[in-house]
């Protein structure tokens, strides 16, 4: 299966409140809740919370008897929350891996591309001043995914536009840097990063003029 990148829109604080409010998301974690009550939601997500579940590896074994993965059961309730997003992907699966390279050509490192592509550890939002509470499960750092606020996307925002030329066209470098993949798929350098880089602007607006934070996912 090819790789693609997915975004979605969901409000974070939301999302933590719900897994307080349900589960008691402190010492007093109510597993046995959690995994009947997520089980069954499962059938009741939306189409687009399907398939969120499903570019994040959803198996019903996720719930097998004597397994307790809370980690994976809070991604369901964040597939609850969740809404359709631009993507990386939108204009071209590979949309992600040019917008990489072309960033790299001028100076960009791979933790601050990586940062634009799947964002903050999901364990973070447990871990604000906001919800100071500890989160018993740190492997809620879901190697697939994470997430980015609305602050988070102003900054990438900011950084995006100031490594693009003023006239709208990719710097020479970006072009130079992805060519070859370019060639191999059978497309423009130039104006696939045009695209792309529309595209990154257009996820990042999503959330800046919505407020809630992206949900973002690399599979």
């Amino acid at each position: 299966m090819a790789v693609r990148h997915t975004a979605a829109l969901f409000s974070a604080e939301r999302y933590v409140a719900v897994l307080r409010a349900d589960y008691g998301l402190t010492d007093s974690l109510d597993l046995e809740k959690m995994k009947t009550d997520c089980a069954a939601r499962v059938p009741g997500l939306s189409t687009f919370g399907t398939e969120l579940l499903s570019v994040l590896r959803y198996d019903p074994e996720w719930f097998k008897e004597n397994e307790d993965d809370p980690e994976l059961w809070g991604l369901i309730r964040l597939a609850e929350l969740a809404r359709p997003a631009p993507s990386l992907s939108a204009s071209n699966d590979t949309g992600f891996y040019f917008l990489e390279q072309a960033l790299s050509a001028i100076g960009w490192r791979k933790d601050e591309t990586e940062h634009l592509q799947k964002g903050r550890s999901i364990t973070e939002l447990f871990q604000s001043p906001v919800n100071a509470d500890a989160f018993p499960f740190p492997n809620m750092a879901y190697f697939l995914a994470g997430w980015l606020s609305a602050e988070d996307c102003k900054a990438l925002r900011r950084d995006l536009l100031a490594a693009w030329n003023d006239e709208g066209s990719p710097p020479v470098a970006m072009v130079s840097r992805t060519e070859k993949f370019a060639t191999q798929l059978n497309v423009d350098a130039a104006e696939t990063l045009r695209l792309v880089f529309r595209d990154a602007v257009a996820m990042l607006d999503a959330s800046i003029a919505s407020g809630e934070a992206l949900f973002l996912t690399l599979d």
